[in-house]
C-alpha cells in the first residue's frame, strides 16, 4: 500500500474483510474510503493517520460500537454508519 501515495479514492464494499491491515495507514491521500458491507469489528489505530479522509462509509459492517479511531480524524466530514449519514464525528482526545 505503501506504493500508491497519490490515491484518493478507494472502495472495498463487499469483500468479506474481516480486518484492515495497518499498511491502510500509509494511504495519506486518501479523500474517500468506503468499507461497507465487510466483516469489520474495529479499526486499526493506524487509520488515525489518513488525515486527508473526508468521506468514510462503514455502514453494513460488524462493529458493536464506532470505533475510537474514527474520532481522530481530523479532516472528516461525513461518516455514513448504520446507513445514516452522520456530519462532523465527535472528536476524541487522542
Amino acid at each position: 500500500m505503501h506504493e500508491l501515495p497519490s490515491l484518493r479514492r478507494l472502495w472495498l464494499d463487499g469483500n468479506r474483510l474481516g480486518e484492515l491491515p495497518h499498511e491502510i495507514g500509509r494511504l495519506h491521500g486518501l479523500t474517500e474510503l468506503s468499507l461497507t458491507g465487510n466483516g469489520l469489528t474495529d479499526l486499526p489505530d493506524s487509520f488515525a493517520h489518513l488525515e486527508n479522509l473526508v468521506t468514510l462509509w462503514l455502514d453494513q459492517n460488524a462493529f458493536t460500537e464506532l470505533p475510537a479511531v474514527v474520532g481522530r480524524l481530523g479532516s472528516l466530514h461525513a461518516l455514513y454508519a448504520g446507513g445514516k449519514p452522520a456530519h462532523r464525528p465527535p472528536r476524541r482526545a487522542g
